[in-house]
């Protein structure tokens, strides 16, 4: 979670609008020490349309079930650093060309002046690129890629995590595209979960699968439990899961990341406990219209 030090001088407010922060809301009765948490947040309706527009009245943040004041608030477009974890490991034989369909449509609705780099899954991590602004270029850089290996689904998304160290952009996303199953990671699936909750990306899981027929039960159960580590990921970091089984849906997928991505508000408070302990935060964001789902982050550490 960003947490921002805020000074109290009329410079450093002139400085955040610079820097391309919109605050429409700011006190100055901080002191030094003071932390603005920031609270990038999606909503939508109950069929999933995303909802703009809405004002800063229309949102309540808690943190540990304690209402907090909102300081600061806007929705703009802002540009995104997008790290891309892509599966071309054996179990996404008959998926990849649909990953790369999802992927093509995304590079086409991007923003000109996002950034992204590449990493693949297979039996180890696969670092194809560092931040480009050829976003294009990126993807070719994979368009043949084959699908083959095992699947280390888990190291490779902690792999990612660590590339954003020289994004450009505030705001952070990873698109992850596989069918969720892993069976060559070292790092576990709660080590995964409880990282990811703790940094500012939030995660875009594609999770595509192609059911059959005559799949044996064994199989079902890795694609359930593939399809739930992608949800998992979404849910901790206040992102989205979509499904992909055809053309259709990923092509839906791909503008419903882009939509997600260029709709979206960020909410910024102080904490008013000072603790430094680094224990987890809760956070619960509520949007006051009935029928509308907001998706955020769960929490974060102060340290």
């Amino acid at each position: 979670m960003t947490r921002m030090p805020i000074h109290v001088s009329i410079g450093m407010m002139f400085a955040l609008a610079a820097s391309g922060q919109s605050l429409q809301t700011f006190r100055t009765d901080y002191s030094a020490e003071s932390n603005l948490v920031l609270v990038p947040v999606t909503v939508t309706d109950r069929n999933g349309a995303f909802i703009d527009g809405l004002k800063q009245d229309a949102f309540s943040v808690s943190e540990d079930g304690v209402g907090q004041p909102i300081r600061s608030f806007s929705e703009d477009d802002a540009p995104v650093s997008v790290g891309i974890v892509l599966d071309t490991s054996g179990s996404m034989i008959s998926l990849l060309r649909l990953a790369r369909k999802t992927l093509r449509g995304f590079a086409a609705l991007s923003n000109p002046t996002d950034e992204a780099f590449m990493t693949t899954v297979s039996t180890r991590p696969r670092i194809w690129s560092g931040f480009t602004g050829d976003i294009d270029w990126l993807f070719s850089e994979v368009a043949f890629e084959g699908a083959k290996g095992s699947t280390a689904l888990i190291d490779t998304v902690w792999v990612a995590l660590d590339q954003f160290r020289p994004a450009a952009h505030t705001r952070k996303a990873l698109l992850v595209l596989s069918d969720g199953i892993d069976n060559h990671s070292r790092h576990s699936r709660s080590q995964l979960l409880r990282r990811v909750s703790e940094m500012d990306v939030q995660i875009y899981a594609v999770c595509l699968d192609n059911p059959t027929p005559n799949r044996k039960a064994v199989e079902q159960m890795d694609a359930q439990h593939g399809m739930q580590l992608m949800e998992d990921l979404a849910s901790h970091t206040g992102g989205l899961q979509f499904l992909v089984y055809g053309e259709n849906d990923a092509q839906q997928a791909s503008e419903g990341i882009s939509e997600a991505l260029r709709n979206q508000y960020n909410i910024g408070y102080v904490p008013g406990d000072k603790d430094r302990s680094g224990r987890w935060r809760r956070i619960r964001v509520k949007v006051a219209r009935a029928g509308l789902k907001v998706y955020s982050r769960r929490g974060y550490r102060l340290d």
